[in-house]
């Protein structure tokens, strides 16, 4: 598995903390689950290859849209990926995202 953070441009650091990269391409169907926790800011998440399961407290679990945008959550949840995935995620700083999203 391949994991990066990449800093935002000089541009874009006032309003995002990070970026992050995760790939992997191996022959496992689903690999263990890593916990995702709580993170106090927007995270807005972009799926890519195949689908990843999410696993919550309740023991629930579903597939991750290929999009999905996450604010302030309650709890953990945990995260299965796929042998052949991939994602991007961008952090955004407390209020960050309100010069990007439009709420109604």
């Amino acid at each position: 598995m391949f994991e990066k953070k990449i800093e935002p441009s000089d541009n874009l650091k006032h309003y995002i903390h990070y970026y992050c990269v995760m790939e992997s391409n191996s022959e496992v169907d689903f690999f263990p689950k890593h916990r995702i926790y709580t993170y106090g800011c927007v995270v807005l998440v972009f799926h890519y290859k195949d689908s990843s399961i999410f696993h919550k407290r309740d023991g629930t679990c579903g597939i991750e849209p290929r999009t999905v945008i996450c604010g302030q959550q309650a709890g953990y949840y945990d995260l299965s990926l796929s042998g052949n995935t991939g994602m991007i995620f961008v952090v955004f700083k407390p209020f960050g995202q309100d010069c990007f999203l439009k709420y109604q």
